[in-house]
């Protein structure tokens, strides 16, 4: 058996003195990561304090940049001067848009009409008048372009004139033609009697000798070609659903500073064959008196 002859008090005095140990190293410890920690502290607010006073005199220029733009745009030659620019963005945006409506017209005209001039005027900022002036050879032809025209879901009305036409008819009966014989709408009535009958198909055949060079046509040179002796020459009208044709008014804009929104109901067209009226005006030239695919 063995017996434990010291002291308590031994024992729990070495305890004492670790347990004070400890302590005073848990308080250096402490004390030393604070003053850490204060150091850095302190070195990063005065880094932060030196790269604002760095980009101090840079934020000064930026203000007052800014407070010249102010100045500047609250100048009213400078507001003229944006707006001009911004004119002149939208003329170029607008160059194409008469070529495109006359692009677009031009793919519904059947092959049949011969189309001599093409005009194209703005109604309003959502629809177009387009005029056209051509030749056409036949009164059926005449009501085919009608439906031919009306095809297209973009066009809402569509009239025509001018038509006067020599297609052969059936004449109501008369004194000298009691049978109803057909002849040209052009032309007198077919006598019943032989020899008036005889006289008058003699007269149909007398006819000028030599070249007359109608319409223009067999020349053998480019240039504008009129109509033929049986073809007759119309105005059709559409009412058309496009672009807006509407273009601002240059003078008004660099006289005034302002307006530049102000639009012109100024049309383009080629009337003869040759273009007229400035930029977006419709192709002309020598081939505008043919139809399409047509030739000499």
């Amino acid at each position: 058996m063995k017996l434990n002859l010291l002291p308590t008090t031994v024992s729990k005095g070495r305890q004492a003195r670790s347990a004070w140990v400890f302590f005073f190293i848990l308080v250096a410890a402490s004390v030393g990561g604070s003053i850490g920690v204060f150091l850095n502290s302190t070195n990063a607010i005065k880094r932060q304090k030196e790269r604002l006073e760095a980009i101090r005199p840079s934020a000064e220029q930026a203000v007052k940049i800014s407070n010249e733009a102010d100045t500047i745009l609250s100048d009213t030659k400078t507001v003229a001067l944006l707006k001009n620019t911004a004119l002149a963005k939208a003329m170029v945006a607008h160059n194409t848009a008469y070529p495109d409506v006359y692009d677009k017209v031009s793919s519904w005209i059947p092959k049949f009409f011969r189309v001599t001039s093409m005009v194209a005027t703005p109604s309003d900022d959502k629809t177009v008048t387009v005029t056209l002036t051509g030749l056409i050879s036949s009164y059926q032809r005449y009501s085919d372009l009608m439906l031919a025209l009306l095809r297209s879901k973009d066009v809402l009305n569509v009239s025509r004139s001018g038509f006067a036409g020599v297609d052969t008819i059936v004449p109501n009966l008369s004194e000298v033609d009691q049978t109803g014989r057909p002849h040209k709408s052009n032309v007198g009535a077919i006598p019943d009697d032989p020899l008036d009958r005889l006289s008058y198909f003699q007269s149909q055949s007398v006819s000028p000798s030599g070249y007359l060079g109608v319409g223009g046509f067999g020349s053998g040179a480019a240039g504008y070609r009129g109509s033929t002796p049986d073809e007759s020459q119309i105005t059709v009208v559409l009412t058309v659903s496009g672009p807006n044709l509407m273009v601002p008014v240059p003078r008004t804009t660099l006289t005034s500073g302002g307006g530049a929104n102000t639009a012109s109901a100024g049309g383009f067209g080629f009337p003869g064959g040759g273009p007229t009226g400035g930029p977006g005006g419709p192709r002309g030239g020598p081939s505008a008196g043919k139809s399409r695919g047509e030739t000499d």
